[in-house]
């Protein structure tokens, strides 16, 4: 581990300052996980300018309405898939 940190605002991602971490008198240390974000949320786009390292909280609160929408689409287009596809009980009762 380092002997210090840059902190920031978890809201608003403003860098709050360097501090040394002899500093604070904790139990323990939270294991914060880094993950990459694609800004326009197309996976291939591997442009530097499209890729954002984020925490995981970061990184789902900015994904948040487009996974709400693609989970939207996929309960929709499941529904009418089934509803499609799925025999009637009439049509079992004709060929038999």
């Amino acid at each position: 581990m380092t002997d210090d940190a840059h902190i920031y605002d978890a809201n608003t991602g403003t860098h709050l300052g360097r501090r040394r971490l002899n500093d604070y008198e904790v139990a323990a240390f939270v294991k914060i996980v880094l993950t990459v974000a694609h800004l326009d949320h197309v996976p291939e786009n591997c442009a530097m300018e499209n890729l954002r390292a984020w925490c995981q909280r970061c990184h789902l609160r900015y994904d948040a309405q487009h996974h709400a929408t693609n989970a939207r689409e996929t309960r929709r287009s499941r529904k009418a898939v089934s509803d499609l596809f799925s025999p009637t009980p009439a049509s079992k009762t004709e060929g038999a």
